[in-house]
């Protein structure tokens, strides 16, 4: 998880994301009762379909720009984007990390 905050890469960021869902998954099942393994499998399909929004994003913004993405200079490419281009990208961000966050879950709890 250390690796997704020290990297400037945002696909890279998108993988130690993805490679920490494993390791939650794991914890959430540890005692392997039935009410853990089915809390587990929930959190896999809810977080894998969210976070698939921000694999979107990624892959449409470096579709549109034609290079990878650093964090360090995003804003430079954002600007050349075209507004509706970069509105979706944003769209699309927010919905697949701040449900890998847990922010979307409690919202919907609530």
């Amino acid at each position: 998880m250390n690796l997704a905050f020290v990297l400037n890469n945002l696909f890279l960021i998108y993988i130690f994301l993805e490679l920490s869902n494993i390791l939650v998954i794991y914890l959430i099942a540890f005692n392997l009762q039935k009410e853990d393994l089915k809390a587990s499998f929930k959190y896999l399909l809810f977080i894998n379909v969210g976070i698939l929004f921000s694999l979107l994003g990624i892959v449409l913004f470096n579709y549109f720009t034609g290079t990878m993405i650093m964090l360090s200079n995003i804003s430079f490419y954002v600007a050349s984007l075209p507004k509706h281009i970069a509105l979706i990208c944003a769209v699309l961000f927010i919905i697949g990390f701040f449900t890998k966050s847990g922010l979307i879950l409690s919202c919907l709890a609530s």
